[in-house]
């Protein structure tokens, strides 16, 4: 027996369900499920789903961006964030802000490209390893 890997059976459930109506979706989705059960691989259902999120960001040219503060940022912010991320890496831009109460204060940026991490955790330990060296 053939055995598939979540990402090639989110792969093929995203080509199977593109540009289908929502009941042809839904039949998808039934014999998909169907499927797994006739394998016993149920369980595996929620990391299929969230590889179908990356097949859809992939093909869809999306990329996250992670902002990590200690308090939401204001939507303004956000957007400017967003907008230079775009000009920057010509993709469309999500957005994922991330609430960490670990962080004093500013923030962190996570892309594909790197990170920018301009909090004060990071500033007080550059200060302390300037310090002891």
């Amino acid at each position: 027996m053939k055995t598939y890997s979540d990402k090639q059976i989110a792969e093929s459930l995203y080509l199977a369900t593109a540009d289908k109506t929502p009941k042809q979706v839904d039949h998808i989705i039934d014999q998909l499920l169907t499927w797994l059960k006739q394998q016993r691989s149920l369980s595996k259902l929620p990391a299929i789903i969230q590889r179908l999120h990356w097949v859809h960001r992939d093909k869809e040219g999306i990329v996250i961006i992670k902002v990590m503060t200690r308090t939401a940022l204001t939507p303004e912010l956000l957007k400017k964030i967003s907008h230079s991320y775009a000009e920057r890496l010509q993709k469309k831009i999500q957005i994922e802000e991330i609430i960490d109460s670990a962080i004093i204060g500013g923030l962190k940026i996570i892309s594909p490209d790197g990170q920018i991490d301009l909090t004060f955790n990071n500033q007080l330990a550059e200060l302390q390893r300037h310090l002891t060296t």
